[in-house]
This record gives C-alpha cells, structure tokens and sequence, in this order.
C-alpha cells in the first residue's frame, strides 16, 4: 500500500491560482467592455482625401485633387494654428469634389484685410474634424516660401 506524501493539512496551491486566473480574466473583460460601451475606443477613421497646394502673388490655392466623401462642414482651414482668412469670403459648400478649390491669403478670422498676403515660412493646414465629434486628423499642411 502506498502511503500519501503529503501531510494530511497541506492544501494544493491550484485552487489559490485558479481563483486569481478567474479573478484577473473577470477584471480584464469588465476593463475592455467598458471601454467600449463609454466609447474610449478607437475614433472614427479619416477620410483618404489628395489635396493640392499652389502658392502665387502671396495667396495659396487649396484644391481638392480626391475629396473621398468629404463635406466642407467637416474642413477647417488653418493659417500658422489660427482659422485663415478666404480670399473674397469665398467658402466651401456641400458636398466637395474633385477640382473643388479655395484661395487663402493673410491675415486670420479677426484680423482679415482686403489684399493682405500669405507671409513666407508661414503654414496653411486643412484639417478634417468629423461631424459626429469622434476625432480629427490633419489632411495636408504646406509651408510658404
């Protein structure tokens, strides 16, 4: 007969292990669940959009090569971080397409003059905030000369 080796009040160590294994798993997917209910996930993906830059007589020219879906609601434009002034209050309207263009020259929303000029080594950035507030991305920047 085979005696036992293990006295009779040791407990096994697996029981102990099992329940913080469950314990961990239970807290893991509680974590990730709410995440995703309270909407920490990942935000909402931008648009694959081509932009062009043309800078001439002091003004730069915005084109939109490919607008992917892109609504002019969702574009902001962007002189050195401060919203820029249009060329004649010229705007962006609807749904954009292709060919779809709008001048900036200087100065920023406050601060707009008639005939003012882009300065050099200043940047214009369009930039594509989404209409359900899920994030945004800038689309293109450019750097005057």
């Amino acid at each position: 007969m085979r005696r036992n080796r293990f006295r009779p009040g040791d407990d096994a160590v697996s029981p102990v292990v099992g329940v913080v294994l469950l314990v961990g798993i239970a807290v893991l997917l509680t974590g990730s669940i709410a995440v995703f209910v309270l909407g920490f996930g990942p935000g909402e993906p931008a648009p694959e959009t081509e932009i062009q830059f043309h800078q001439e007589d002091g003004n730069v020219t915005i084109t939109m090569v490919e607008p992917a879906g892109v609504s002019a609601d969702e574009i902001k434009i962007q002189l050195n971080g401060n919203r820029a002034c249009t060329k004649n209050g010229g705007s962006w309207s609807g749904g954009l397409d292709p060919a779809d263009s709008i001048t900036v020259h200087g100065g920023s929303i406050g601060s707009c003059s008639a005939g003012s000029s882009v300065s050099p080594d200043s940047e214009v950035r369009v930039i594509w905030e989404s209409s359900s507030g899920g994030g945004s991305e800038i689309l293109g920047s450019y750097e005057t000369s």
